[in-house]
């Protein structure tokens, strides 16, 4: 899994360099929006949702996972 996403990561980068700046402000700001959307969605579903890092490191949590856990987690 970890060679698909670095050969996902390889070929956005690959793009991303061919893109101009106004290419990349559209890219960026879909990104942003996106980002945005998932994460009002997460924040709105009544399940925890926790996102761990490779590290098994909680890097993103929405409220519900606070109050399922009982402990008052800082966002990373």
């Amino acid at each position: 899994m970890a060679t698909e996403r670095t050969s996902f990561f390889d070929r956005i980068a690959g793009r991303i360099d061919q893109l101009d700046s106004d290419g990349l402000q559209t890219v960026v700001a879909r990104l942003a929006r996106e980002r945005d959307f998932l994460e009002t969605l997460f924040d709105t579903i009544e399940d925890g949702v926790l996102v761990l890092d490779a590290k098994a490191q909680i890097s993103w949590h929405n409220e519900s996972a606070e109050h399922l856990l009982g402990l008052p987690l800082d966002k990373a």
